[in-house]
């Protein structure tokens, strides 16, 4: 019997807790030690026990719902010894207004949403998350994303010791195809007890306000996995733009959603707008009261312009552009900036010196672009072993980068496609090893 999933609440009873025994021996599972994550498993479990006894530390996996692909089934079963509840709504365009036994049984509560924007499907599934009596924490997660068991782990040690944290930042790695992917930095685990609102109806994120005044968060490593190359071609990026332009016509936070025009622009073909909406970002971005996301920082915009210019191949602007954010950005930004210039470097055949950029970002962020991206470049000239060690390395921070299902072709649309910072030689970890085995 199918169960249809309405406007209204639908719980699922009989769905079945994992017992903390069972928890516990997920956590001592012999992967886990394989894995050789840097916790102490220990003190996780006694704190967790603690903790899920007094139910402080419960976890509530969030969900939107826009598609069922085969991985959600697999990360989902993965997961359930390590959340407490899971909770989703459904985008009503989606298609999935009656899902089956096999599906509902993974959810604790579901329902059809009456919205269809991105920030108000958010804000509905947070609502559902409190209703459904999380306690404590939420991880919002999309469906064509992947938390593996490792990262999920991370996060819930984070929780444990964050007794004064309210969100979590962490990497999301979106893969463009081919192997590669573009990181950037999202909140996605908040204390359910917090006033966590969505804002902007496309590219939604949390309001300005709680980043800059109050709300407690601290960074984590651990990443979510976003399929991007899996969204199929809907001639999107028409709409998304009409609803920006609506959002800019608003008045507030203009640097942010100038920025994020521009690079509908840029994705879409019309270049010359792109450029023209991205310099008056630029522009505005020093004014607190236009940019009050970043506080007058203008990394964002920046950053955008000098990675459009490395992809034209014109490396004279892209320079001036990636040394202004080695100088003036964050750590994080700044070390994508030395990644940027090792592109040029290795591009302009000048191999040493793109080796010392991308050790340069390194010393300023360790991610695993920068690591994959050095074991490309040792392979290159020969450097065999080293660059075995630096695939290693980048596997412990990306163990995705391994799997044979991001080697598709790129999805045309993707906002993420020319914004990968990967060593241009880089095609996805099987060519790689084959360029290893023929320059040793």
């Amino acid at each position: 019997m199918r169960r249809e999933v309405g406007g209204n609440l639908t719980t699922n009873p009989n769905r079945r807790r994992a017992p903390m025994a069972v928890t516990m021996r997920a956590a001592n599972h012999p992967e886990f030690r394989v894995a050789q994550l840097p916790v102490d498993f220990k003190m996780i479990e006694a704190k967790l026990e603690e903790l899920y006894s007094l139910s402080l530390n419960a976890l509530t996996l969030v969900m939107v719902l826009n598609r069922w692909p085969l991985t959600l089934h697999s990360m989902l079963t993965a997961l359930h010894p390590f959340v407490d509840k899971k909770v989703a709504v459904v985008d009503p365009r989606a298609g999935l207004a009656t899902l089956g036994e096999d599906q509902l049984a993974h959810f604790d509560a579901v329902i059809t949403s009456r919205y269809q924007n991105l920030d108000d499907l958010r804000n509905e599934s947070l609502a559902l998350a409190r209703q459904a009596g999380g306690n404590s924490w939420a991880l919002v997660v999309d469906s064509d994303e992947l938390v593996e068991v490792q990262s999920l782990v991370r996060l819930r040690a984070a929780s444990v010791a964050a007794m004064d944290t309210s969100a979590l930042l962490v990497p999301v790695f979106n893969y463009v195809g081919y192997g590669r992917w573009a990181t950037t930095y999202s909140f996605r685990m908040f204390r359910l007890n917090e006033p966590i609102e969505y804002h902007h109806h496309i590219h939604e994120s949390i309001s300005p306000s709680l980043l800059r005044h109050g709300l407690h968060w601290q960074y984590v490593d651990a990443a979510i996995q976003h399929l991007d190359f899996l969204e199929p071609v809907s001639g999107k990026r028409t709409r998304y733009r009409a609803l920006l332009a609506e959002a800019i016509a608003k008045g507030r936070d203009l640097a942010f959603l100038k920025t994020l025009y521009a690079m509908e622009c840029l994705c879409s073909g019309d270049d010359a707008r792109g450029v023209q909406i991205l310099d008056e970002a630029i522009d505005i971005a020093a004014d607190d009261t236009q940019n009050s996301r970043f506080g007058g920082r203008d990394d964002f915009p920046i950053s955008i312009k000098a990675q459009y210019l490395l992809e034209r191949g014109e490396f004279d602007q892209a320079v001036v552009l990636f040394k202004h954010l080695l100088e003036k950005a964050e750590p994080r930004v700044a070390a994508e900036a030395a990644l940027g210039l090792s592109n040029i470097a290795w591009s302009e055949g000048d191999h040493a010196d793109a080796l010392n950029w991308i050790d340069s970002s390194l010393a300023r962020w360790k991610s695993p672009e920068a690591l994959m991206s050095r074991a490309a470049a040792l392979a290159e000239v020969g450097e065999a072993r080293l660059a075995w060690q630096e695939i290693s390395n980048a596997l412990w921070l990306n163990p995705m980068a391994a799997d044979p299902r991001i080697l598709a072709n790129p999805n045309s649309e993707s906002i993420f496609r020319g914004r990968s910072l990967l060593h241009p030689n880089y095609r996805g970890l099987p060519a790689l090893l084959k360029t290893i085995r023929e320059k040793s």
